[in-house]
């Protein structure tokens, strides 16, 4: 279903790109030839016209514009001049006082820096003109330009006219591609106005009737908002192929790059501030036109990005993905050919295009973006935004609105495919334990007790299978992103902080590790929430927060309790207010309190202890440390590491997190920190530092994935400081490469991380299944396994299915098989390797076994026929059982990965 899925949005975005870029195009030359074109009357008309140029600081221009002006074929009498300054300061107000003796000129000054619209707004309340024509500085009039941009407005439905801009070309690769996308632009404007639907403008060189102007927002530009008022106000707007102007495009690719971002902000929301004409009910051709030409243009780079995504997921599905993989691929690389060629002053022809097409297409994602995220613009000058105003709640609805919808839809995509047959098991048993009345068989660590009563809670409400499970993890996986973008909003910028929250939510981690990443999550969270605004409620939630990962996920208490105590401690809270530290204990002792009471009431503190013991034994031989000192090598750590292959990694996640705490730690102490930014970002680096460290000492490798959603947070501040010291230093596209590796590898070593460790959890998976199949088993409702996967579980539902009453015990890497037999495990051992460390406990579980006389033990291969050598393997760590096994029992394979054994008739 995954797939069938991603294909589906594949061709989607896909047909969504063709539209834009050639699609639309096409559609509007069909219907221009099939329906009547709208005329404009041919007559030469001469209004009163008042040219309105908005400028700042532009003492260097602005006299040769003037001129420019009157030098056009217009009548004097019927022209007027109006030069709107935005609190100019460097003698533009003299020139052209100066220049207004004897000429129609005049000059209006707005107080202080209001900003382009809102200088504009001002300037046309004193505009004298019947129509008012919209320019800059920069922009030159052809001599026939005014005579001809005016002659439309012959038509009495004609309410605003938009010139024909010539862009002359500035070289370099940008100057290139921006030459193709404006004649493309023009070619559409041409088609739409002919059919009666053009709803944008050119801002330097366009004019619209005077009484059709209204207030415009001063966050909007006068090229997007002015035709779209008209529209609203039943009047055409059109283009005029012989009003010529002409201005140069960027050639410098910042310059360029914060243009690019600037208009699409701007028009972005200006066009969304006008919803009716969005409305395909109420204008269906300007709404096909606002949709094809505006907003499905500047969403193309998401749907590059998702359409590229699906490509690489289905790339083992057919030879065509792979090949439009491969096309994808070689674009990509052309573009950053152009771009290096373009920093060595070389020109490429189609590289140079393809570089210009991304560089666009960065600018409209980021533009996008920044207009989601609540951003304005009312002052610019040369493409540099100067001055912003963040809706900061506005922009985190939005953003989190949209990354959980992300989220939940990729997900879903996985919901139902796959198993996990070894240790899924585990809590889907332990939750049926639960509702039966019993107890978790579990301890506080490896398979916390929270999360069986979690689990039990929604069979309760939903019923009893591993859909209902999924379900449960899913809501918590959302809930996970959710809190690494609020977290990584407190430490990065916008767009860093979701691309954080993406890369988690495309890879989240086993089932197992969601529970610890939701607890640690969550005091982290909760952590810095207190340190933005300490308070006692907040101490007291945050203390609950604790107290509950320990009963949930027992590591994520030990590491995020002690980094929120030392918070609070050398933060200063504890000193300036000491009671939130009495409230913070009080509340995370409460709910380990109540555990333990209810483990009590059970009778089974006995049985909690041991496990304490036994999980730590367990850990304690497992661990690196230990591994290395039990070798007598004090390089053994080292070498260990290096014979895997993830283990760069965390070398390099360690010490990116161990810099940034030393360098948050020198921002905080070295320069006062009133905004608590230093603190902030100090608190998610010890965090990611701290509980890399605790999983890499003192647990085996695979923990270590629970760890790296904060540590995703930590290595992007790294990178964004090393980015921010190369930019102040000339070296900005050194930053911005640095920072493209860095995602690479990440990606690519999340994907890797995706194909090492068991991904068959549904949603928790990178991999796209294929060869999926159903069988009607009640715990499999609504699932799809994989074959092999389907042949174990149809041998074990043979060998098992005439057995009722009797007892099957699991061994610790085959307890979903064990849940799947349907017999029950009275012994609840599961033969792991923390139970057998006791003295004497493997011959009592022999004598158990014989009592009850068990008839069937359920184990993966490699587990129970492995013979020498350290691993998950009875072999290893209970040699007594395996001979009991092999002596009393007979083994027969199921699929290719698990035995059954089965009790001999004669024992």
């Amino acid at each position: 279903m995954s797939a069938l899925v991603l294909k589906a949005l594949f061709w989607v975005c896909a047909a969504a790109l063709v539209h834009v870029y050639a699609g639309y195009e096409w559609w509007l030359r069909v219907l221009s030839r099939s329906s009547r074109k709208i005329e404009t009357p041919g007559r030469d008309v001469t209004p009163l016209i008042t040219v309105l140029i908005t400028v700042y600081n532009e003492a260097a221009r602005i006299e040769a514009r003037v001129a420019n002006i009157l030098a056009c074929d217009y009548p004097r009498d019927r022209l007027e001049i109006l030069v709107a300054s935005d609190g100019s300061d460097d003698g533009t107000h003299a020139i052209v006082e100066r220049l207004a003796s004897g000429a129609p000129v005049r000059l209006f000054v707005s107080e202080g820096r209001a900003g382009k619209t809102e200088t504009q707004n001002r300037a046309l309340r004193a505009a004298r003109g019947e129509v008012v024509v919209f320019s800059d500085a920069e922009t030159v009039f052809t001599p026939q330009f005014l005579r001809e941009i005016v002659r439309p407005f012959a038509d009495p439905s004609v309410g605003m006219v938009t010139g024909t801009l010539t862009l002359e070309a500035a070289g370099g690769a940008v100057g290139e591609s921006h030459g193709l996308y404006w004649r493309h632009e023009m070619r559409v404007r041409r088609l739409e106005s002919a059919l009666g639907i053009l709803a944008v403008g050119s801002g330097q060189a366009m004019a619209a009737r005077r009484e059709l102007l209204k207030p415009m927002e001063t966050t909007i530009g006068e090229d997007c908002i002015v035709p779209l008022d008209v529209a609203l106000q039943g009047k055409r707007v059109v283009h005029s192929d012989a009003a010529l102007a002409i201005d140069r495009f960027e050639s410098d690719p910042e310059r360029e790059l914060r243009t690019r971002i600037r208009m699409t902000l701007r028009n972005w929301q200006g066009t969304w501030s006008r919803p009716a004409l969005l409305n395909p009910l109420r204008f269906p051709g300007y709404a096909a036109a606002l949709w094809s030409h505006k907003l499905l243009r500047w969403l193309s780079p998401y749907l590059i990005a998702t359409a590229t995504l699906c490509l690489y997921l289905l790339r083992n599905e057919s030879p065509l993905y792979r090949v439009l993989g491969v096309l994808a691929l070689l674009g990509y690389l052309g573009a950053g050919i152009g771009w290096l060629a373009g920093q060595r002053g070389l020109r490429i022809p189609v590289a140079a295009q393809l570089y210009g097409f991304v560089l666009a297409n960065v600018g409209f994602a980021a533009g996008v973006y920044k207009a989601l995220s609540g951003e304005r613009v009312t002052q610019y000058r040369s493409g540099a935004l100067e001055t912003q105003a963040r809706a900061a709640p506005r922009a985190t609805r939005v953003a989190t609105t949209l990354l959980l919808l992300g989220t939940l839809v990729y997900y879903l995509g996985h919901f139902s495919c796959g198993i996990d047959l070894d240790d899924e098991g585990y809590v889907l048993a332990n939750a049926q334990s639960v509702l039966q009345g019993g107890w978790p068989i579990a301890d506080f660590f490896s398979y916390p007790p929270l999360a069986s009563w979690l689990l039990a809670a929604f069979f309760a409400a939903f019923g009893e299978s591993v859909l209902v499970e999924r379900a449960m993890l899913m809501v918590l996986l959302l809930v996970n992103v959710a809190l690494v973008f609020w977290c990584a909003r407190r430490a990065l910028p916008g767009p860093w902080a979701f691309a954080v929250a993406c890369l988690y939510a495309f890879a989240p981690g086993p089932w197992y590790k969601v529970f610890f990443i939701f607890h640690l999550l969550l005091i982290l969270a909760g952590t810095l929430w207190l340190a933005e605004r300490p308070g006692v409620a907040r101490a007291a939630l945050l203390g609950l927060a604790v107290g509950a990962a320990a009963v949930g996920r027992v590591e994520a208490a030990l590491v995020g309790g002690a980094l929120s105590l030392a918070t609070m401690l050398f933060g200063g809270m504890a000193l300036r207010r000491p009671r939130l530290v009495a409230v913070f204990a009080a509340a995370a002792v409460a709910p380990v309190v109540l555990a333990l009471l209810a483990y009590a009431a059970g009778g089974k503190v006995d049985a909690l202890l041991a496990s304490l013991q036994r999980y730590y034994n367990l850990v304690g031989a497992n661990s690196y440390v230990s591994t290395a000192s039990g070798r007598g090598d004090a390089l053994s750590v080292a070498k260990l590491a290096a014979g895997m292959r993830e283990q760069w990694v965390y070398a390099i996640a360690l010490a990116a997190c161990a810099g940034m705490v030393l360098r948050q730690a020198w921002l905080f102490a070295a320069r006062p920190d009133p905004q608590g930014a230093a603190l902030r970002g100090g608190i998610v680096a010890l965090f990611a530092l701290a509980s890399m460290s605790y999983t890499f000492f003192f647990v085996w490798n695979s923990r270590m994935l629970s760890s790296f959603p904060i540590v995703y947070i930590a290595i992007a501040m790294a990178v964004l400081g090393v980015h921010g010291w190369l930019s102040a230093r000339g070296k900005a596209w050194l930053g911005h490469l640095a920072a493209a590796i860095v995602l690479v590898l990440a990606v690519r070593q999340v994907n890797a991380f995706a194909r090492a460790v068991d991904f068959y959890s549904g949603a928790h998976t990178a991999c796209i299944p294929g060869g999926m199949v159903r069988i009607d088993h009640p715990w499999l409702k609504g699932l799809q396994v994989y074959e092999f996967q389907a042949d174990t579980i149809r041998g074990l539902m043979r060998a098992t299915g005439g057995a009722r009453g009797d007892y099957l015990v699991p061994m610790s890497e085959a307890t979903t098989l064990g849940l799947l037999s349907g017999l029950e495990n009275p012994t609840y051992y599961r033969l792991f390797v923390a139970e057998f460390a006791p003295a004497g406990e493997q011959q009592r579980a022999i004598e158990t076994f014989e009592r009850l006389k068990i008839r069937f033990f359920v184990a993966r291969r490699s587990q129970f026929m492995a013979g020498d050598g350290l691993g998950s393997n009875l072999q290893a760590y209970a040699p007594e059982i395996r001979r009991y096994l092999l002596d009393n029992y007979e083994v027969r394979p199921l699929g290719t990965g698990f035995v059954l054994l089965e009790r001999r008739p004669d024992r």
